[in-house]
């Protein structure tokens, strides 16, 4: 060849053998037409003979294949003739030849007339063997694992199963067809958080652990397994492929263990209960010693009783007040008041029987005659088994307390009376303001009878009518002077105990305010009473509502001072709490910090001729009917002044009203 001729470029053809060449893959023409096949590529290399070795008849290359691919190669024939795709894998055996896989494929191609086939061969030995191999493995493996009696399973990087062995349905009841594609979700709920531990660490550096959970069999029940996880990766690129398990059942080993832990921990607390039922005796031993040791050294008289009630051990301060010796059995009942004795029976009787605590103040005869009022508490006892086994009881003596509280009692009725008196000179105008009407009234009405009389000319119905008017003026004039006389009267009325009844709010204020209106007209201040649209009932005292409102209306006339055109408004209100609302609200000064923070004290006052009582007692009025009495700025200038009180039950205003009359109805 000349060099010129290696210099020129090389045409389609000679590409194309070259790169069948370099690939190990030959190619083959086929015409229909003269049966034979034309061949390009190393066919001989594939095969090991000589290129002129290879048949060029369908018929002499049959006879290369082993007798088992034999009928691939005819089916291949027949796909040739029908000029179909033909595609097939079979096992080559060339006389002098090497044995070879090869692969067959071909496809037909446009022809002017028969049929025309073009394709390659190529060799697919090694690739198969490994296939086969690798068959071969996985059929061992499936074998191995189909018989062994662990169960093996292998999950994605997602936990799924992918496989597992037929050893399931033994173990959990359910064939690998029921449980592939399940995840950790079958592990017992209680067993997760150890599972996701181990599987954590087979896929860390390690590479594998081991793990005891619970899956659920097909019956229910849970079974114990012994799990060992090994990770699967990539020997190239490190990524994972999968994970291995070898599971088996440990339920008897578990347990086993469990029995015995129990067994074990049973043992434990016994001794542990024994050591603490010996503590606790000495505890108790040393506490009953120092209970009596410091019940003898407390002023207040203690015993112990029996679940009978009686006393069975009084320390020194009883044994002092009932002037018993010590290990004397202290008598209980006898040295009870007779005019208690009843009631005490009673009620101590019940609490025993229902095993309650029991309290009552009882009159107790002292070791010198003398009956003492006494406080008495007593608290139910039990044994170590939880049982009553009687009382702990104290008896304070409170004689001294009551009387101290009787004279305190008396000493703020005295007060509330001074207060009601100093109003007097006020009230006295608005009284005499309030009688002039009624008074006179009945003289004009008395003066016309009289001169109807004396002409003759008045008829007996007439004179009747005129004389009714006049004696119902006159009894209006009486019930003012009644609850004037009501009002400054000391006694039962005027204190925090005194008699209560259902009274309505709004009748009271009305009241108030007519024996404050004629201080209010003379400091030209208007004074608007706003009562309620529905009766706004209270179990109080009268004579005591009336002496708060009387007191804030009258605080609010004096911090209004002598203005001209100012208002003062009481408004009545009934709450969705179940209380009636008294509100005083004054256009005066307001209220310093000093006055907000000490208004309620006793003896507090800004007044030169105060005695500093009226709103501390108002306030404990309040809170003896179980309401309240507030003060504070209104944002537009000027004070006001809440009283809340709880309103009447229908049962409550229906007894009262049965069994009581207000100080006008006398």
């Amino acid at each position: 060849m000349t060099s010129r001729n290696r210099d020129r470029p090389l045409n389609a053809a000679e590409i194309t053998r070259a790169a069948l060449a370099v690939s190990g893959i030959g190619a083959w023409a086929w015409e229909s037409k003269t049966g034979e096949a034309t061949l390009s590529g190393p066919w001989g290399e594939i095969f090991g003979v000589p290129d002129d070795a290879i048949p060029r008849r369908w018929e002499e290359f049959l006879a290369w294949a082993e007798p088992e691919h034999r009928d691939a190669i005819r089916e291949a024939e027949r796909g040739l003739a029908a000029g179909t795709r033909i595609d097939v894998t079979c096992r080559m055996d060339p006389p002098r030849g090497n044995v070879r896989w090869i692969r067959l494929r071909g496809d037909r191609v446009p022809s002017d007339g028969g049929i025309r086939m073009v394709g390659v061969v190529e060799d697919v030995t090694a690739r198969t063997e490994e296939q086969l191999r690798l068959r071969k493995r996985d059929e061992e493996y499936r074998v191995l694992t189909e018989c062994a009696l662990d169960m093996i399973v292998r999950t994605d990087g997602e936990r799924r199963i992918h496989y597992i062995s037929r050893s399931s349905e033994q173990l959990l009841g359910r064939s690998p067809e029921e449980i592939l594609g399940a995840g950790p979700e079958g592990i017992h709920r209680d067993d997760r958080a150890a599972a996701d531990a181990s599987y954590a660490e087979i896929l860390s550096e390690r590479g594998h652990s081991t793990a005891n959970f619970r899956l659920r069999h097909k019956d229910g029940h849970w079974v114990w397994m012994e799990s060992l996880g090994h990770a699967i990766r990539d020997p190239d690129s490190g990524e994972l492929k999968e994970v291995l398990f070898l599971m088996r059942d440990a339920s008897r080993r578990i347990e086993a263990e469990n029995r015995e832990r129990r067994a074990r921990d049973r043992l434990l607390r016994a001794q542990r209960d024994l050591e603490k039922q010996r503590a606790v005796e000495q505890e108790i031993r040393r506490s009953e010693a120092l209970f009596r040791e410091l019940a003898d050294s407390t002023p207040i008289a203690m015993w112990i009783s029996g679940a009978d009630g009686r006393p069975a051990w009084g320390n020194r301060a009883l044994l002092d007040f009932t002037g018993h010796r010590a290990g004397e059995r202290v008598r209980g009942m006898s040295r009870i008041h007779p005019d208690d004795t009843d009631r005490v029976a009673t009620e101590f009787v019940r609490s025993l029987e229902n095993r309650a605590p029991y309290a009552a103040e009882v009159r107790i005869e002292r070791y010198d005659g003398e009956y003492r009022n006494c406080l008495v508490t007593a608290l139910p006892r039990l044994d170590a088994q939880g049982s009553f086994a009687g009382y702990v009881a104290t008896s304070v003596d409170v004689t001294d307390l009551r009387r101290a509280q009787t004279a305190d009692a008396e000493h703020r009725e005295n007060l509330a009376h001074a207060l009601r008196v100093e109003s007097l000179d006020q009230m006295a105008l608005g009284l005499a303001h309030e009688l002039h009407q009624p008074l006179a009234a009945i003289s004009a009405t008395l003066g016309a009878a009289l001169r109807g009389l004396s002409g003759g000319r008045v008829e007996a119905a007439k004179l009747q009518e005129m004389l009714a008017e006049a004696q119902a003026q006159a009894i209006r004039a009486g019930a003012l002077l009644e609850e004037m006389r009501e009002f400054i009267r000391k006694g039962a009325s005027g204190r925090i105990d005194g008699p209560r009844s259902s009274i309505d709010v709004n009748d009271v204020v009305q009241d108030a305010a007519s024996l404050a209106r004629h201080e209010a007209d003379r400091r030209d201040i208007v004074l608007d009473v706003e009562a309620s649209d529905e009766p706004a009932l209270v179990h109080a005292n009268r004579v005591q509502v009336q002496q708060v409102l009387i007191n804030l209306i009258q605080n609010g006339l004096e911090a209004m001072g002598s203005s001209t055109g100012g208002r003062l408004r009481v408004e009545i209100r009934r709450t969705r709490r179940g209380a009636v609302e008294v509100r005083v609200l004054d256009e005066g000064r307001g209220l310093s910090l000093e006055e907000r923070q000490h208004m309620f004290d006793v003896f507090y006052t800004t007044r030169a001729d105060g005695l500093g009582m009226g709103l501390a007692i108002s306030r404990s009025i309040a809170e003896a009917h179980g309401g309240t009495l507030d003060g504070h700025n209104r944002a537009n200038g000027g004070a006001e002044f809440t009283l809340t009180l709880p309103t009447s039950s229908d049962r409550d205003a229906s007894d009262d009203t049965a069994t009581e009359t207000s100080p006008r109805e006398e």
